[in-house]
């Protein structure tokens, strides 16, 4: 409980109070951001006491204002004001002895429990800035944004852009009429409370205070104000009406007054001081006798400008000592009228000690003495501005954290940041990273792309995600239990996301993981040529693989990670392709929202064509993806004003004007206007006055100032005047390797002549703000001031020192050595790169760059016209190859194509020179596999016909020839590479004939059977692998024509099946990819095209057995081949579904995504048609999909064509499976139509498939013999795949009940042959037993056999159950009801009925028995009580 006393200033300054007690406002206003940025020191006795005067003071000013609102004072008043004693002065306020209490003025005053009714209280003060629109009151930001703008070890030389947020709060009134007695309520005068008695009479009197129960107190401060007029007592009603010839006081003597007021708060002995005339204060004092040495050491600067009119009155409160200097000048500049910077209005006042009041460790307190000898000013090292986008980013961050614990199903969130180079992205994501980092537990991770090494965009990403690994790494060995639990907890997650084969997958990128889990085999010396690891088409999709997985593992704990990556503009993009797969990774998962993506670029160095502006659209149009874009726009005056305030300590009222001229010159151009300030302060135009006690500067000189049109000229005249000149030349050099350099690199350097004198020297530049220093890694403060240190020297000595440093690291490395693809392992010094903290190296840090790849970058900056001799040339072609080779070995194919591009420029004139021939082919050909990895087309052609129309012979050129026609193959041009793969197996000899018709398609089958029967296939485990290089291109080329002729449906794929198997007999290849491939695709068309399932079941065990006792890791294609186009034929469909999951699995871990897409969409259709519980089923499609649809847009089509009719058999009608292809199509008809103008035949086989599923579930058998007639149309509908078996026995009941109902004779016969083909089929194929069964039923029903033909539906029956086909016995059933019914046995056919809607229920196609009961009629009894469906029953599918 808080007592309300009144009491005078000189009781107050008589206590001890205002130094041992913590005054505070009314109301607690959240505004130390500012304050926050600098560091917050415990106030001592005197400081605790000036601030507390200071908040006495600005009531007390705020009381003054008010009273003399008219802007004048009466001279009566005047008189009386000057002579104003202490004991004048009132002060209410309330008191607690618990300093965490808070006295609220709603508070019973006493122990009856009465209101007080004391008046109202004083809004507290607030700074206010024009044309700023405050926060809503409710801000839930006030101790974010207070920790953001905290003091950070990083924080040094960064741009000081943030400024606080405002928020109006509305001012209440003062005791009116200064405290006289018409202002207090008699009752309450009359009341006692503690040592304090309020009086009754008149005239105000107190009694002594007891001290000891004034100090230690947290007081709120309510009001101050001045008792009474002691000469005449006139109201402030009444002196508001003086008249207008009596005569008034100046404002300027009304400020005069209120100093004497404040000056009466501040004085130790509570004397008054008098207030003279300013002729009396007018005497010099000499420049040099106005301050100590002790009082200016901490400011090496001097103004070169002497006062020309300093306040005697400033120097003698210096002199006095009593008083801060802040103080000094606030009373100064109040009392003096020939002050240097006299105030002009009570509100500048108000202001400045509002900034005392709320900042004291700012605007209040002097400087101490571990203060005095820190290093001077410099801008740049804390943050201003940017309060709205703080606002948003921490609004973001909220709002992630409110949707992980509400259990909300959105995706993760990204946040892009865009504006000009220097606007303060960078630092504004930091700062906010450092806030959730240090403040909410967030893991915060930054990567930064390079505009000098835009190639290595795959390093930094790697780097980004060991940097992770090691975190949790140090989190481990640390000593806060929490960091050691969560280490623990992730490190079993990971361990459970990955498998044997995925997690060394994952320290191939990561080395870290190594010290988080133990046992993790190396598997970096298995032979890569089998690895599914290798090669650079998956490459891209296993990495997106990796890192989805392990951020989801750590995802699913509960820790939040926010990643930044800075400037984008500058990532390749593939790298973009792949940051934004990671994200639709993330937030397709629903157990995955705890991510934060924060990306910033120049919005000004790209277009709308630009990749990263095509990602950006991207996922702005994914739903599970929420993008939010600030743009940084300029600082404001008001931003600027705060910065020069703040950094010099001085009130904004003295640096306005400095203010808008930097304004003026910089448009608020965030770097630009700190370079400006600092190069004020260099050439001391801006400089500190000991006689003034602060910054001084002569705005004349300012205004005329001249400067550049940019922020360059500033940075290369601070640059150019760096002295002594080895400091330079360290710049030079640093900036040669891009915006950030490895101390241990610039240490390698020393040991040359590079460095001027061997050493270079840090200390100045970090000083400077030109570098800054992280753990072992040296950066640019901004890559602006990298880019001008480059630009500096002239081409010439860029060129000779990008040649000197790469020559000399060049003799660290083997790069001299063998260049014959030697293992780039092999005596090659790797140079790590840590991760810019303190840690020590345990050789976990991943190697980025290796010092032979620094080396060649550096030699390839130097350029091929610095570079001339031809000698010299041929030796750094070979470099470019080793890199190339290195850089495919980390799958960092960008950076491959880099130094292959650069390796064939130095070997220009020389290209297919016997010396240089071999060297060309390599650099070719791996620039022509970079080509395709990263998707560049152009390039794939390029290199690769530059080899074929060379002069080499053929057999050299076959590499080339797989490249281009992969290529082709991979750009969906199936003609193109049909025609060129079968003129160059041709050349290799494969006997593949021109005229591709059925009879000599069936002529090639024999003879390749009549070949294989030579061979004994009991021992192919035994045989050994030995594939030469001629060989297997000759069969990667198969590969890749075998697909085309598949997606094409050309009838060339079973000549090139023939051709691959004679060509693997031949030569005994039985363990490759190819080879498994071939034999399975010559089964399928032992099944196709012979209708001989025995055959394909033998060509299907021989490629299973080769796959099982296949070396190294077996084809994922071939897999999805065999199970998804043969062997589904033989082995039970639920069995085919698990080895089509299994091969998903696998297809995952390897990065051929392509494939695992289709063996995922395979293993759905087979659940899908295998009768499994449609509430599974549903499950499970929702599962598959969140993978499908990041992956595979196809795939995505036509699993949503399915989704369509599983919906329809469920009966649920509040679900669009369309919507998950993002608003590209919304219709089947709309599907129908692209595949049309595409023309796509697989994807219009898979639309009138789907129409003709849901024609026939809903008994439309008309429109389903249509949709059945456009489907045998399609050539593609006639191979063997899944849904042929189930398209030709739905086929069957349509026809020959269409036949019966009267719809022509030819029906029987299309029913007839139905009937044949699926006979055929259950002789070998078991599982469709009970389909040929309800086929022969159905045609001896169209025969009228009646007793046959319910022997055949029992049986049919029967047999499904055996099987399980739930989905069939009530198909049966519901077949079995119409032909009773349609010969008037309704009994038997109502049985029927009930049967099939039992059996539809359980199936869970609730829709489907709700058209069984609508059609036939079934009451409750019939349908056994499940006549009423729910809601949760209809959607989920249950029963």
């Amino acid at each position: 409980m808080g007592e309300l006393i009144t009491l005078t200033l000189q009781e107050l300054l008589s206590s001890t109070c205002l130094s041992k007690s913590i005054f505070s406002f009314a109301e607690d206003v959240d505004l130390s951001e500012v304050s926050g940025s600098f560091k917050k020191i415990e106030p001592d006795k005197d400081q605790l006491r000036h601030l507390n005067a200071a908040k006495i003071s600005l009531l007390l000013a705020k009381s003054f204002r008010d009273r003399c609102s008219s802007g004048s004072i009466s001279e009566i008043e005047k008189k009386s004001l000057e002579k104003i004693h202490p004991r004048d002065i009132f002060v209410q306020l309330k008191c607690c002895s618990d300093l965490n209490a808070r006295c609220c003025s709603e508070e019973p005053n006493d122990a009856t429990g009465v209101e007080s009714d004391a008046p109202p209280s004083v809004s507290p003060p607030y700074a206010r800035y024009e044309h700023e629109s405050p926060p809503s009151s409710d801000s839930s930001f006030g101790v974010a944004l207070e920790e953001i703008f905290s003091e950070q070890a990083d924080g040094a030389n960064q741009v000081g852009e943030m400024k606080t947020l405002t928020r109006e709060v509305s001012q209440t009134s003062n005791i009116s009429d200064w405290g006289t007695q018409s202002d207090i309520n008699n009752e309450q005068l009359g009341r006692s409370k503690g040592n304090i008695r309020i009086p009754v009479s008149n005239v105000m009197h107190f009694r002594t205070i007891d001290q000891d129960n004034m100090c230690n107190l947290h007081c709120t401060l309510i009001s101050a104000g001045i008792v009474g007029d002691q000469s005449n007592d006139v109201s402030t009603s009444q002196s508001s009406k003086v008249s207008h010839t009596q005569s008034v006081c100046s404002l300027s003597a009304g400020i005069r007054i209120l100093g004497k007021l404040i000056h009466t708060v501040f004085s130790n002995d509570a004397q008054p001081l008098p207030i003279e005339s300013p002729d009396a204060i007018s005497s010099e004092v000499d420049d040099a006798g106005s301050t100590s040495d002790s009082d200016t050491s901490f400011l090496p600067r001097v103004s070169k400008y002497r006062r020309s009119n300093d306040s005697a009155l400033f120097s003698s409160l210096v002199d006095s000592g009593h008083y801060p200097i802040a103080i000094c000048r606030l009373l100064s500049d109040m009392m003096d009228a020939e002050a240097d910077a006299p105030f002009a209005t009570f509100d500048e006042v108000i202001h400045d000690i509002e900034q005392m009041s709320l900042h004291p460790e700012i605007f209040l307190h002097d400087l101490d003495a571990a203060s005095c000898s820190s290093p001077s000013l410099l801008f740049g090292e804390r943050y201003y501005g940017r309060a709205s986008e703080v606002t948003k980013m921490l609004e973001i961050s909220t709002r992630l954290e409110q949707l992980a614990q509400n259990g909300s199903d959105q995706g993760s969130m990204e946040t892009v940041l865009s504006g000009s180079a220097g606007s303060g992205k960078t630092h504004l994501a930091r700062r906010v990273g450092n806030f959730l980092s240090q403040g909410a537990g967030w893991i915060v991770l930054e990567a930064k792309f390079d505009r000098c090494t835009d190639h290595q965009s795959l390093e930094v990403i790697i780097l980004l995600f060991d940097k992770l690994i090691s975190r949790l790494v140090d989190m481990m060995r640390g000593s806060i239990q929490e960091d050691v639990d969560y280490s623990e907890r992730a490190a079993q997650s990971i361990s459970n996301a990955f498998d044997s084969e995925t997690l060394p997958a994952l320290a191939n990128f990561a080395p870290s993981i190594h010290n988080l889990i133990d046992g993790i085999d190396d598997n970096s010396n298995r032979d890569k040529k089998h690895s599914p690891y290798f090669g650079g088409e998956s490459s891209h999709w296993k990495l997106i693989v990796l890192i989805s997985r392990l951020l989801g593992a750590l995802l699913k704990l509960d820790r939040f990670i926010m990643i930044c990556c800075d400037d984008l503009q500058w990532c390749d993009s593939q790298i973009l392709t792949l940051i934004n797969e990671t994200i639709f990774s993330i937030a397709h998962d629903g157990e995955r929202r705890r991510l934060l993506f924060v990306g910033t670029y120049r919005h000004n160095e790209i277009d709308d064509s630009s990749p990263l502006m095509a990602n950006l659209s991207h996922l702005q149009r994914n739903k599970s993806v929420n993008v939010t874009e600030l743009n940084l726009s300029s600082l404001t005056i008001n931003d600027i004003s705060e910065m020069v305030s703040n950094e010099m300590r001085l009130p904004r009222r003295l640096v306005s004007d400095l203010a808008h001229v930097v304004h003026k010159k910089t448009s608020g151009h965030a770097l630009f206007v700190v370079e400006l300030l600092n190069s004020l302060l260099r050439d001391a135009t801006v400089a500190y006055s000991p006689l003034k006690r602060r910054y001084d500067w002569d705005p004349d000189k300012v205004s005329r100032l001249k400067t550049g049109n940019d922020v360059a000229s500033l940075i290369i005249s601070k640059i150019t005047s760096l002295k002594p000149p080895a400091i330079l030349r360290t710049l030079s050099v640093l900036s040669c390797f891009g915006f950030k350099t490895e101390i241990s690199l610039l240490r390698l350097l020393q040991e040359s002549s590079i460095l001027l004198g061997g050493g270079f020297n840090l200390e100045s530049l970090v000083e400077e703000g030109i570098l800054e220093i992280s753990g072992s890694v040296i950066v640019f403060t901004h890559d602006l001031v990298q880019k001008h240190v480059y630009e500096i020297l002239s081409k010439h000595q860029r060129q000779k020192l990008h040649c000197d440093i790469g020559t000399f690291l060049a003799t660290k490395t083997n790069l001299d050595s063998s260049l014959a693809y030697k293992p780039i392992d092999d005596g090659m010094e790797q140079l790590y790169i840590c991760h810019g903290d303190d840690t020590e190296d345990d050789g976990s840090s991943n190697s980025v760059l290796s010092l032979a790849g620094i080396a060649t970058s550096q030699i390839n900056k130097a350029g091929l016209e610095f570079i001339s001799d031809r000698t010299r040339r041929i030796r750094f072609a070979g470099w470019n190859m080793r890199s190339a080779n290195e850089s495919r070995e980390k799958s960092n194919f960008h950076a491959a194509l880099y130094y292959c591009k650069n390796g064939l420029s130095f070997l220009s004139d020389n290209l297919w020179h016997i010396e240089t021939c071999q060297l060309s082919l390599e650099l070719h050909e791996a620039a022509a596999s970079a080509s395709i990895a990263v998707g560049n087309a152009e390039g794939v052609a390029q290199y690769a016909n530059a080899i074929i129309d060379g002069p080499l012979e053929f057999e050299k050129s076959l590499v080339a020839q797989n490249l281009l026609i992969r290529s082709l193959e991979t750009q969906g041009l199936y003609t193109e590479c049909i025609a060129r793969g079968l003129a160059v197996l041709r050349q290799l000899n494969f006997d593949i004939p021109t005229a591709p018709t059925p009879e000599v398609v069936l002529q090639a089958m024999a003879q390749t059977t009549n070949i294989a029967s030579q061979y004994n296939f009991d021992h192919i485990s035994d045989r050994p692998e030995v594939i030469h290089q001629k060989q297997r291109n000759a069969l990667r080329i198969i590969d890749s024509v075998a697909v085309a002729c598949y997606l094409s449906t050309s009838p060339y794929l079973p000549l090139v099946a023939c051709s691959t198997v004679i060509y693997s007999l031949q030569h005994g290849i039985f363990h490759c990819e190819e080879s498994v491939s071939s034999f399975v695709i010559f089964g399928y068309f032992k099944v196709y095209l012979k209708q001989n399932l025995d055959e394909g079941h033998k060509w299907g065990k021989l490629a299973h057995r080769m796959l099982e006792t296949s070396r190294g890791y077996a084809s994922v294609r071939a897999r999805m081949y065999l199970y998804g186009f043969l062997l589904f034929w033989f082995i039970p469909i639920k069995e085919s579904c698990l080895r089509l999951y299994e091969t998903y699995a696998i297809g995952m871990r390897c990065g051929d995504v392509g494939s695992a897409m289709y063996s995922l969409f395979f293993a759905w259709v087979c659940q899908f048609y295998g009768g499994e519980k449609l509430s599974i089923v549903k499950a499970n499609y929702k599962e598959y999909m969140k993978s499908i649809a990041k992956y595979s847009e196809d795939v995505s089509k036509k699993l949503v064509l399915r989704k369509v009719n599983l919906n329809e058999l469920m009966g649920i009608s509040d679900d669009n499976p369309y919507s998950v292809l993002e608003g590209a199509f919304w219709d089947i008809d709309g599907l129908l139509f692209d595949a049309k103008s595409k023309g796509d035949i697989h994807l219009i086989e898979a639309v009138n498939m789907s129409k003709f599923l849901s024609a026939f579930w809903r008994g439309d058998f008309l429109k389903a013999m249509e949709f059945s007639n456009e489907l045998m149309s399609l050539p593609s509908s006639k191979m063997p795949k899944l849904h042929l078996i189930y398209h030709t026995f739905y086929r069957g009941i349509v026809a020959f009940r269409l036949f019966r109902e009267g719809n022509g004779v030819s029906l029987l016969k299309d029913g007839e042959d139905v009937l044949s083909t699926v006979k055929a089929w259950s002789e070998t194929c078991k599982w469709t037993e009970n389909k040929a069964l309800l086929i022969e039923a159905e045609y001896l029903a169209s025969k009228c056999k009646r007793n046959l033909a319910k022997e055949k539906y029992e049986a049919s029956i029967q047999s499904a159950r055996d099987h399980g086909f739930l989905h069939e016995q009530g198909l049966a059933y519901e077949c079995m009801g119409k032909y009773f019914s349609s010969i008037i046995e309704l009994p038997e056919g109502r049985r029927c009925f009930r049967e099939a809607h039992r059996c539809y229920m359980q199936w869970g196609a609730l829709g489907k028995a709700e058209q069984i009961h609508r059609e036939q009629g079934l009451d409750v009894t019939d349908v056994n009580g499940n006549q009423s469906v729910s809601k949760h029953e209809r959607e989920e599918g249950l029963v």
